[in-house]
Parts: C-alpha cells; structure tokens; sequence
C-alpha cells in the first residue's frame, strides 16, 4: 500500500529532474545559439570591413598605377623635349580638317612628342596615323585616337630612318594603321628652324 504513494513520488522526482534538465539543456542551447549568431554577425561584420579594405586597396592599387604610368610617360616627354637632337615641327589643317594644330618633337634619340588640337571623330573602323617624311618617304610613326574634344597628346618611340625628317604628316587610315599612307590628310607641317 505505501509503494504506491513511494512510488508515485519517486517517479514524481524523476519526472521534475528530466523537466529540470530538459529546461536547462534548452536554456544552454539557446544561449549557445546567441553566442553562435553574435559570432556569425561579427564574422559578417568583419568580412564586410575586409571587402571594403581590399576595395580600397583595389582602387588604391589601380590610381597608384595610373599615376606611375602618367610620371613614366612625363619623364619620356621630358628626355624627347630636353635631347640634344630635337626637332621641332609645326603643323597645320589641311583641307580635311581646316581647324586642326599640331606640334611634333622629335628626338631621334629620346623619342616623338606629339600635341593636337581641333582633330574631327574618328569614324568607326579608323584610326589616325603620324607619319615623318624622310627623304621624300613617308615612314609610320604611329597610331593614336583624339579624346572628344579632338585633342591629343602622346608620346612615341622614334621609327628608325635613315636621314633627318623634314615633314610629320597625320592620315586617317583604316584601323590598325597601313604601311604607306593611303588616306585624307588632316595635318602636315615642316621643322621649324633651330
């Protein structure tokens, strides 16, 4: 007869204790699961900050190549324009482009500055070509595209010739440039005296 009410309690307890721990492997569970999403946020938060930093250091990385590239290409300019052996050229519109100047420096040693101004679009499929008149010969000396405003400014290897150039011509070829010219000439001009 008293197994029943010893029982009963017992059973009571064990029924109380699985409660009890049941509520506390919960009550850790949950609180494992908050420190587990703060973590994951913070990692979140932390990974955000890395992208933003390498952004950064991507543009950083790519202004700092822009700007080693414009020092390189000013430091070309300076040793074209400071040689020995400079020449200069000025040069005027022709009939395809009436408003169009231009100046060309060029160094056999150092290089070729050139410098225009008021050149037309380059129509698709086209390209501008600078050539030197060397002996009656015209030699390629390069290729370049105007901005949108038709200027432009570059700075080029001299082509090997044999002989000094007396005239720097500008074509409009087909893209890629062509050995001889065979285009509207936009600009011509001879050396100016020394």
């Amino acid at each position: 007869p008293q197994a029943g009410p010893v029982a009963r309690a017992s059973s009571r307890r064990v029924e109380i204790a699985f409660r009890l721990a049941a509520g506390l492997i919960l009550t850790i569970a949950l609180w494992q699961w908050a420190v587990a999403r703060q973590e994951v946020q913070q990692l979140r938060a932390r990974v955000a900050a890395l992208q933003a930093d390498s952004d950064a250091l991507l543009v950083a990385r790519a202004s700092l190549q822009q700007l080693e590239a414009e020092a390189a290409s000013a430091a070309r300019q300076a040793n074209v324009l400071g040689a020995a052996d400079l020449l200069t050229f000025a040069l005027t519109g022709q009939d395809a482009a009436p408003g169009a100047r231009a100046r060309a420096y060029v160094s056999q040693s150092q290089g070729l500055v050139f410098a225009a101004t008021g050149l037309p679009a380059v129509p698709a499929g086209r390209t501008y070509q600078l050539w030197l008149i060397v002996n009656a010969k015209p030699v390629n000396a390069g290729l370049f595209r105007p901005d949108a405003d038709g200027h432009v400014h570059t700075v080029l290897p001299t082509p090997a010739v044999d002989g000094t150039p007396a005239v720097v011509a500008v074509t409009l070829e087909p893209e890629g440039g062509l050995p001889q010219p065979s285009g509207a000439m936009y600009l011509a001009g001879a050396v100016l005296a020394r």
